[in-house]
């Protein structure tokens, strides 16, 4: 019984043989390269999106977006190409993001909450959604930008720690101004709110906090 893997790819590789830059807009020295080595990192998804729908899909976005879909699908494979088309006007952007961060990025935009905070807040949302797997998306979703840069900040306890306490720093009138303390002061800061919670209800000693957070 023939190889079904062996098969797809010998297809795969015939139609990126013949590809001109008449046909797709994308030199065929260029498409036939990349062909070559999603064949041998990523033979199953080749297989199972199809050498004809693959080659396709490749060439017409190596013609869209350029230079920076080869080095994104070498990275983590076809699966770029469905990324792309859904990011849009953000593709590029995304693709790169891809190339920088491999799988780890895959596993954060392959997701439509991954993505969609990707598209609104750029590069430095989908980092944190990396650096805090699994609890950054709701502490970013209810807090926004003063969110990112504070769990940029900060290390994975203190990560988990701020999205147990996310609802009430966003219920919190001081809330951005203490994501703020917590972005210049890092671990320190939220390792205080974290022992005095009650600080959050306001009063003198989250005006002194947010004053001089360093006491």
């Amino acid at each position: 019984m023939k190889n079904p893997i062996a098969a797809t790819l010998a297809a795969l590789a015939m139609i990126a043989g013949l590809a001109s830059p008449a046909r797709a807009d994308v030199p065929g020295k260029i498409l036939k390269e990349t062909s070559d080595f999603l064949m041998k990192k990523f033979g199953r998804e080749v297989v199972e999106e199809g050498a004809e729908k693959l080659t396709k899909k490749l060439s017409s976005a190596i013609a869209k977006h350029g230079d920076d879909v080869i080095a994104a699908v070498r990275k983590v494979g076809p699966k770029a190409l469905n990324l792309a088309d859904d990011a849009g006007e953000h593709a590029p952007r995304m693709l790169r993001f891809l190339t920088r961060h491999g799988d780890d990025g895959l596993r954060v935009l392959g997701k439509p909450q991954g993505l969609e905070l990707f598209t609104r807040f750029g590069d430095d949302a989908a980092e944190v959604l990396i650096r805090h797997k699994g609890v950054a998306a709701e502490v970013i979703e209810q807090m926004g930008e003063p969110a990112i840069k504070a769990l940029g900040a900060v290390g994975p306890q203190a990560g988990r720690r701020m999205a147990m306490m996310a609802g009430d720093l966003a219920a919190s009138p001081q809330g951005a101004d203490v994501m703020n303390v917590i972005a210049k002061y890092g671990d320190p800061a939220m390792e205080f709110l974290w022992k005095h919670k009650v600080v959050l209800a306001g009063g003198a000693t989250l005006v002194a906090f947010l004053a001089d957070p360093k006491p």
